[in-house]
């Protein structure tokens, strides 16, 4: 187990909790993931015989996953100030990313949603049995 970190350091990414890790991951996969598809998909090999509906199709989508991948960011530092709210405009927005975001949108929607679950758990625990 590390040390925890003196005043003079910076907290480092073990000292985060697992919420706030799962969004982060989650909103940077739908960024990333979105424009790597959208940049295979316009310059990749077969970009000469698809179809121009397909790439404005996936420009669609990686517009999708990047707005809303920012949208999971905002929520974290939501988040971090009233965490009820900040778990539910998580939540939402990882529901979003799953719904509309294709692949890159499910791969980061999935963390998004794991880690708003999380940060929802204790809000909620009083009216658990």
């Amino acid at each position: 187990m590390s040390p925890p970190p003196s005043d003079d350091e910076s907290p480092t990414l073990f000292d985060r909790p697992t919420h706030e890790i799962l969004l982060v991951l989650g909103s940077l996969l739908a960024i990333f993931l979105g424009a790597i598809f959208l940049s295979v998909a316009v310059l990749g090999e077969e970009a000469a015989r698809r179809q121009d509906a397909l790439v404005a199709g996936l420009t669609n989508y990686a517009i999708v996953d990047v707005v809303l991948g920012f949208l999971l960011l905002v929520s974290l530092a939501v988040l971090r100030r009233s965490r009820t709210t900040g778990a539910l405009m998580a939540l939402v927005s990882a529901i979003l990313l799953i719904v509309l975001g294709g692949t890159a949108g499910i791969v980061g929607g999935l963390f998004g949603l794991v880690g708003a679950l999380i940060a929802l758990l204790p809000a909620y625990k009083s009216l658990l049995p």
